[in-house]
């Protein structure tokens, strides 16, 4: 189930990344043209975020959200009621498909 307690004995050292949105053009799977998107500043680029993961690996911390913004919005579902959550997340599959 947790992956860092079946490996973390045999030296291995696990973590999870979440780098929220990415300015870099493989952020859009390559295919995609990345003019039609908006790009939110305070966006990062692949680079940024694999360096905060490499630091924070050294550091010893288990998960890693390089920016504020990211960090943030991650914290703010533990502050939302299923039915705000629910209400979030048909926007966001609205705003999906009007693209």
């Amino acid at each position: 189930m947790f992956p860092s307690y079946e490996v973390g004995p045999h030296g291995v050292k696990v973590q999870a990344l979440c780098p929220g949105g990415l300015s870099d053009t493989g952020f859009w799977g390559g295919t995609a043209d990345p003019r039609r998107y908006t790009i939110l500043t305070g966006t990062g680029t692949a680079c940024q975020a694999v360096a905060a993961s490499l630091e924070a690996l050294e550091d010893g911390r288990p998960y890693v959200v390089p920016r504020w913004r990211d960090w943030l919005l991650a914290q703010s579902v533990r502050f939302s009621t299923r039915a705000g959550a629910a209400r979030t997340a048909e926007q966001l599959k609205r705003l999906k498909t009007r693209r």
